[in-house]
């Protein structure tokens, strides 16, 4: 289940009931339809970046700039994220993770349920 998550004191990020992403500005009481059929987010500390699940089955990693998602990637495949934490720095990614196929994701890890620490450059 996704969780609202503030970007900054006055706006907030939340999944709608059919997997949109939105963002919420306290200010002026606009919402803002920022992606399209993802379960879980987790924005980075300093609110730059987001980590999405996608078809339930990936991870895609993106900059946040206003209200826009900038250059959506994939980050890992194969597997289902329970929870994602971002390190204080933005550079890795915390996944706890249940593995759909059984068979080795996309990045090179083994078969796995559990943790899994992504880094990026």
């Amino acid at each position: 289940e996704a969780w609202p998550d503030y970007r900054n004191d006055d706006q907030i990020l939340f999944v709608g009931p059919k997997g949109t992403l939105y963002g919420y500005d306290r200010r002026n009481g606009d919402t803002t339809v920022m992606l399209e059929q993802i379960g879980a987010f987790r924005l980075s500390d300093d609110g730059k970046y987001i980590a999405y699940a996608k078809a339930a089955e990936s991870v895609y990693v993106a900059k946040l700039q206003g209200n826009a998602v900038l250059g959506g990637k994939l980050a890992y495949k194969g597997i289902a994220p329970v929870r994602m934490e971002w390190s204080p720095d933005s550079r890795r990614l915390l996944l706890a993770v249940v593995n759909l196929y059984g068979t080795q994701p996309s990045a090179g890890a083994a078969t796995r349920s559990g943790p899994l620490v992504i880094e990026f450059e």
